[in-house]
């Protein structure tokens, strides 16, 4: 963020009456809720000084549009407490006038008010104060019947176009732009085409990003081979999901066309419409967008002749996702087995014994890597977890399974947390002595790996509880209701008793209410 050398004062010199309420439920009329908006500046008050940042774009709003009445939902989208509509009406020239000031925001019970104004500078010696303007207080947007975009007045002003929000007494209240450009958005992100079984090939991928460290990544390629139109997964590392389309020549190339809305991103508390570009690396912070970028086949691997751009917004690049001198080499005929899981470095990661809370928790590092430092699809790992040598069964979306999805964020039973606080929590009801931790890898030719295991033993358990090695053969197992009668089936809170080959028994509690 630049800082302006400007001092900002609360000071007002002229308001014009307010409306005295907000509108804050979706008006009637015709709803376009993929609207992508973005400013050439935005204004935020920080520290006491005005900075300008071009890095809002992208963003997600909606517009209604009833006749010649005009709504938008949160103009100033950066305003996290007010959730309100400005309305502007459509007249000659098919130009938009949104007549200010115009509330969005009110507290009854305090008195705070917050409204939208066109603002000016006012000068005081060394001091610069933002007023409402003493001219016109009217935001004007083009609108071409699919984007609103502001006609600024036109003044030698340096903030010409200058609007922004202020408190109930006039005040500046640090969040404006300049420059405003609302796009509806009609096309859809990419997708895989329906009803068309497509093949897919793995990729191990190396690239530098924006800082110019290497990375390593995996991707895909989904195709079919009646088509020359494929798809690739993995770009965007903030969603792996979302797919670029491209087409492929007879030499094996894909050219990527720029300008691909690939889907939406939750970025800086609201969603970001993310596209995808070529682009020519003209130093660190600076970017020139091209009109497409090839994978260039050399046998069997590619190589990009551009950098990638994973972009928020098609307005500026802004390089929140930069990748240079892409190499995307086939995992096809390769069988990876996951590296294993280890013990978290945090020290309340630690596995514990709460007999106070009736819990077992803790937790472990994994890096989604084979034993060879390659990458692997995070969303063919799974886990498993042994509770003193049993393996535990958990429920994802209310269906028992022992193989645990690394994608999963959390298990019915809490049994199995994803990430959290940057490692995977395990939770028990049981005191047990040792937890087991083994990761399990989906090859693409169907083969299963084994990591190998973690162990970690559990701090705080009773003296008594005894230790079953993983893996140990299983002789029967009985189930018995919370008041000690036996069951044929699991059913509800019950207990299930295990007796092992050795002798020992291990009885658990367990929830079959699914």
């Amino acid at each position: 963020m630049k800082k302006s050398l400007l001092f900002i004062t609360a000071a007002l010199t002229a308001m014009s009456a307010v409306a005295a309420e907000p509108i804050t439920t979706q008006p009637e009329g015709t709803l376009y809720d993929m609207v992508q908006g973005s400013t050439e500046l935005t204004y935020l008050v920080y520290n006491g000084y005005l900075g300008t940042t071009k890095s809002d774009v992208g963003y997600r709003t909606e517009i209604v549009v009833d006749g010649n009445d005009f709504y938008v939902h949160n103009i100033l989208h950066y305003y996290e407490t007010g959730d309100s509509w400005v309305k502007g009406t459509l007249g000659d020239d098919n130009v938009v006038e949104f007549a200010f000031p115009q509330t969005v925001f009110a507290n009854p019970d305090n008195g705070v008010e917050i409204s939208i104004n066109m603002l000016e500078a006012k000068v005081d010696g060394a001091t610069t104060s933002y007023v409402v303007t003493s001219g016109d207080n009217a935001l004007r947007m083009k609108w071409d019947g699919h984007s609103l975009t502001q006609i600024k007045p036109g003044t030698s002003e340096k903030n010409d176009g200058f609007f922004g929000l202020t408190h109930e007494e006039g005040g500046f209240i640090g969040y404006g732009a300049i420059g405003m450009e609302l796009d509806i958005v009609e096309t859809p992100a990419v997708a895989l085409p329906e009803g068309v079984r497509m093949s897919e090939t793995e990729y191990s991928c190396s690239y530098k990003d924006k800082f110019n460290e290497a990375i390593t990544a995996h991707m895909s390629i989904y195709s079919h081979e009646e088509s020359d139109e494929v798809y690739i997964s993995g770009m965007n590392s903030a969603d792996p999901k979302q797919l670029v389309k491209g087409v492929r020549d007879a030499e094996g190339n894909i050219e990527l066309a720029s300008g691909q809305f690939i889907g939406l991103t939750y970025a800086e508390g609201m969603d970001n419409f993310v596209f995808f570009y070529g682009g020519t690396p003209l130093g660190r912070d600076s970017y020139e967008w091209a009109d497409k970028v090839t994978l260039v086949n050399e046998d069997g691997v590619y190589k990009a002749d551009k950098s990638i751009l994973v972009n928020l917004g098609d307005k500026y690049p802004l390089l929140g996702l930069s990748l240079t001198d892409l190499v995307m080499t086939s995992m096809d005929d390769i069988v990876r087995t996951p590296a294993a899981p280890y013990d978290a470095p945090e020290a309340d990661a630690r596995f514990e014994w709460d007999a106070d809370e009736g819990m077992m928790g803790g937790g472990f590092m994994f890096d989604c890597v084979s034993t060879d430092g390659e990458p692997l699809d995070p969303e063919k790992v799974f886990f498993n977890v042994y509770f003193d040598g049993e393996l535990q069964t958990t429920y994802v979306e209310g269906e028992p399974c022992t193989d645990i999805p690394n994608t999963v964020e959390m298990t019915d039973d809490m049994l199995f947390v994803n990430t959290f606080y940057g490692y995977y929590c395990i939770f028990g009801f049981e005191p047990v002595k040792k937890v087991s931790v083994q990761a399990l890898y989906h090859n693409t030719n169907g083969e299963i790996t084994k990591s190998e295991m973690f162990e970690a033993m559990v701090e705080g358990v009773p003296d008594g509880i005894g230790d079953v090695e993983a893996g140990a053969e299983v002789v029967k197992v009985e189930y018995f209701t919370m008041q000690g009668v036996s069951i044929a089936e699991p059913s509800g809170l019950c207990i299930a008793r295990t007796t092992y080959a050795d002798g020992t028994v291990r009885s658990t509690k367990i929830s079959c209410s699914r």
